[in-house]
């Protein structure tokens, strides 16, 4: 079974997430970006903020648009020769 993890190993993955405007560098997902080891749900606000890139979380109305991008990095062996997949929940208050 595979584990969610601030470092990659084997059986453990990394999931981190950032709101921009176009597709981020891999170097522009930072620690704090990671979904999975944040423990409680996480307002995006301010640019430079968790989750935030050159858009934040905050401000939207009708016309608001983000893009919301995501870094996954694999395990680094695993026994596991089957499907994965993944469910990621976005709520906005």
């Amino acid at each position: 079974m595979w584990t969610s993890s601030s470092t990659v190993g084997a059986d453990r993955y990394n999931l981190r997430a950032l709101f921009n405007s176009v597709a981020p560098a891999a170097g522009n997902f930072l620690a704090n970006d990671d979904v999975v080891t944040q423990g409680s749900a996480v307002l995006a606000t301010g640019v430079g903020a968790v989750y935030s890139g050159d858009q934040d979380g905050s401000v939207f109305n009708a016309t608001t648009t983000r893009g919301l991008w995501f870094k996954i990095d694999m395990p680094t062996s695993s026994p596991i020769m089957t499907l994965r997949s993944f469910t990621v929940e976005v709520s906005a208050n």
